[in-house]
């Protein structure tokens, strides 16, 4: 009884001393919560540090979520002290602590997100679902690498994780690639995650089989751990060391830092790291021909895996996921119905277009048919009223009864488009044809008018298109252009011969002359 009074008084002062030493750190939090400088875990998890047992960062907690008032930053804290809990191998523990924040995850920013599944990735990378852990990893990296309220360093320390994953994956290319991509952000000032990621590359060119190189980048680590008390950062460099050195059948190096790494963990209270050299002096042992000594480390790694039961927490990582899963295809089914009614709506609009066009098609077929009949006998009464026009062209011919002294007006008239053309000048006016059958512009414009029944413009115009029809009408002028007719008979441009020829005949001379053989 008096044993058992001590072990209590014991654990009391250790839990005593705990908080005060966090009390100084939780002030430093409290004062950069007033600073918006709060959500990053990494202030969280130094606060947690130091804890070794379940009552030990149980209490940090406690002490830390009583002061917060904020819901991002209680949700910072859950997820530090789950990922605390779950460094000690109370994975189920872990699991239920950060299902607080999976219950309502969408309500916090995304920093605390993308926390969230990182956290979900070191338990799931934790109980061997290496696959789990880098689709967690990247889901958490593609939350936040595009933001710009998200510090480089935060940034920086989500490409890491995705590299760890890709590692898990035994995809040690792309993996190395992700792990340069986080070199970069350190040119931008993220220096926080140096030491990780170098304890990454050394991994990486282990796997790689470039065992120098990664051992420098070790050796290196060890160094900086001696300047910069990292418990956990000590562990991997003593696994990742002891690995090289049994690939380069050194075995005495290999099992003394198995050796340190197993004392640290268990010194640590890190199980699951326990459970990792355990395994690894199993294998050293038995590669070295050592059969009960591999078999007596194996049964105890066996054990440590059993205890710790990660094949049911890695289940229960998978179920938790699911939750978001559903969520997500609920989203999706909404998505997809509002997809389908817009698609069934687009159709619908296709399909009345498709109809419209179609009438529009049949429209303009039958406008189309209906203007080529058109032409068709505008072109037939054309070729027909040629004789007739140079019958009705003839002065003598009268349309009208004018005045008898116009008769000598259109005597000569006559004479000047007969004999001389006149109507070929570009340049002809009133007042120059009056001149040539020496009358006068007014005498002239009247007798246009009294025999024509028509201006002097409209004649003119009229008397060339006739002249054109039958040069377009005769295949000994097929030499010419139509530009060329146009000119020859007066007109100044084929701009102005063709829209005459289109005004007094109803078709164009393209047409007329392509045409001229039509059956009259």
């Amino acid at each position: 009884m008096k044993t058992f009074n001590l072990l209590i008084l014991f654990i009391c002062l250790n839990s005593v001393l705990l908080i005060a030493q966090v009390a100084p750190n939780q002030k430093t939090l409290f004062e950069a919560t007033e600073k918006n400088e709060i959500l990053d875990i990494y202030l969280y998890a130094k606060l947690y540090k130091e804890g070794k047992e379940f009552g030990e960062i149980d209490s940090v907690y406690k002490l830390l979520d009583k002061g917060l008032k904020d819901a991002n930053l209680k949700a910072m804290n859950v997820i530090a002290y789950g990922t605390a809990i779950d460094k000690l191998g109370y994975h189920n523990k872990a699991l239920d602590i950060l299902s607080k924040v999976n219950s309502q995850l969408e309500e916090y920013s995304i920093i605390v997100q993308s926390e969230y599944f990182c956290a979900m990735g070191s338990v799931a990378l934790r109980s061997m679902n290496p696959e789990f852990a880098a689709n967690q990893y990247q889901k958490s990296l593609a939350l936040i690498v595009d933001s710009s309220n998200v510090s480089k360093e935060i940034i920086q320390d989500k490409v890491v994780r995705l590299g760890v994953g890709l590692n898990a994956l035994l995809k040690h290319k792309e993996a190395m690639k992700t792990f340069e991509r986080a070199m970069g952000y350190e040119l931008l000032g993220a220096n926080r995650n140096s030491l990780y990621l170098r304890l990454n590359m050394a991994l990486t060119n282990s796997y790689l089989g470039k065992l120098e190189e990664a051992k420098s980048y070790l050796l290196d680590a060890l160094k900086r751990i001696k300047k910069n008390k990292d418990d956990f950062a000590e562990l991997r460099t003593y696994g990742n060391l002891g690995d090289i050195y049994m690939k380069q059948d050194s075995f005495y190096l290999a099992q003394k830092l198995y050796r340190q790494g197993l004392a640290k963990a268990e010194e640590s209270g890190f199980k699951l790291d326990a459970f990792r050299f355990e395994y690894c002096l199993s294998e050293l042992y038995y590669k070295n021909k050592q059969l009960d000594s591999a078999y007596i480390h194996l049964k105890i790694a066996d054990s440590i895996s059993n205890y710790y039961n990660t094949n049911v927490v890695s289940a229960k990582i998978v179920e938790m996921d699911m939750f978001h899963k559903i969520q997500t295809e609920e989203l999706e089914k909404e998505m997809n119905a509002e997809l389908l009614k817009l698609e069934a709506e687009k159709k619908e609009v296709l399909f009345f277009f498709c109809l419209l066009l179609l009438i529009a098609c049949f429209v303009l077929f039958r406008q189309l048919r209906a203007l080529r009949e058109k032409n068709t006998f505008l072109l037939k009464e054309q070729l027909k009223s040629i004789d007739l026009e140079k019958a009705t062209s003839n002065p003598k011919l009268k349309t009208s009864n004018p005045r008898s002294d116009y008769s000598t007006i259109i005597d000569a008239l006559s004479l000047e488009i007969g004999e001389n053309k006149i109507y070929r000048d570009k340049g002809l006016t009133l007042e120059k044809l009056a001149k040539k059958i020496q009358s006068n512009r007014t005498y002239l414009s009247d007798a246009i008018n009294s025999y024509y029944q028509k201006s002097f413009s409209q004649w003119l115009n009229e008397l060339r298109v006739f002249e054109s029809k039958k040069m377009l009408a005769s295949a000994d002028f097929d030499h010419y252009s139509i530009e060329g007719i146009a000119k020859d008979v007066g007109f100044a441009s084929i701009s102005a011969f063709n829209a005459n020829f289109k005004k007094i005949t109803g078709i164009t001379p393209s047409y007329f002359r392509k045409n001229r053989s039509t059956p009259v």
